[in-house]
């Protein structure tokens, strides 16, 4: 597909009618579920907090996590990217299975990485090597530079995913962690859903490197209000602030 040729946006509107009807599932029939430990010595159930009760930081992650959500689109717009480059459609499937490969690659020095950075740096640096590609994507990259961008996609993955939910358990007490998950969740759908319709009609009105230029800076901006952010407690026990000098 050319860049020049419109993106039909009535389709990136129905995308969103799973997400819709998962979410109105959830709210309708799903319950949580009672602690088995009641009675039994054991913390007992979960409570349903409210905003005020949930930690400030915990809250500024869930709106730092929308702001990367509102940019992080389908997949699918990258492999229209790709063929726009000059990649053959045939060498699409490759090309998916090259990104595959990488992704569960990265998913293995996950752990590592996590002891010596911390969580908070690792999704800044997933966060960045997002923005990196989508800019590369932006700046119309041909021959084998799609390869390696797709080969580079795949580390976000390995840097962000699972870690971005094991940082909420970082921020709030074990007694507020389903509340927490349920905004943390919440936050992401709220960005995902109109992620990608806002991609498209950026694409079809401005441009492909408009739409991934948004991608990156959205995604750069969450890296950066991440950095300011102070850090979960697991990653203040394996990285404590040095001591202030008296002078």
């Amino acid at each position: 597909m050319k860049s020049n040729q419109p993106i039909g946006v009535e389709v990136f509107f129905l995308s969103l009618v799973p997400g819709v009807l998962a979410v109105v599932a959830f709210g309708a029939f799903v319950r949580e579920a009672r602690s088995a430990s009641v009675g039994a010595g054991g913390p007992g159930p979960a409570r349903r907090a409210g905003l005020r009760e949930l930690p400030r930081p915990f809250l500024a992650y869930c709106g730092i996590v929308f702001v990367f959500t509102l940019g992080n689109s389908s997949d699918a717009f990258l492999l229209l990217r790709a063929q726009d480059q000059g990649v053959a459609l045939l060498q699409i499937p490759l090309l998916w299975a090259v990104f595959g490969a990488s992704k569960s690659l990265a998913s293995v020095p996950g752990g590592w990485l996590s002891d010596r950075l911390g969580r908070r740096g690792m999704i800044i640096t997933g966060y960045a090597v997002y923005a990196g590609v989508y800019l590369g994507f932006a700046a119309g990259p041909g021959g084998a530079a799609v390869w390696i961008l797709f080969v580079v996609y795949g580390l976000h993955f390995g840097l962000v995913e699972g870690v971005e939910k094991a940082y909420v358990a970082d921020f709030v007490p074990e007694e507020l962690r389903g509340s927490a998950y349920g905004l943390f969740n919440l936050a992401i759908g709220l960005g995902a859903l109109p992620a990608s319709v806002l991609f498209g009609v950026i694409w079809q009105t401005l441009g492909a490197p408009a739409a991934f230029g948004l991608g990156a800076g959205l995604a750069a901006a969450a890296a950066a209000l991440l950095a300011l952010l102070p850090a979960g407690r697991r990653d203040q026990r394996r990285h404590p602030p040095r001591p202030r000098r008296p002078w």
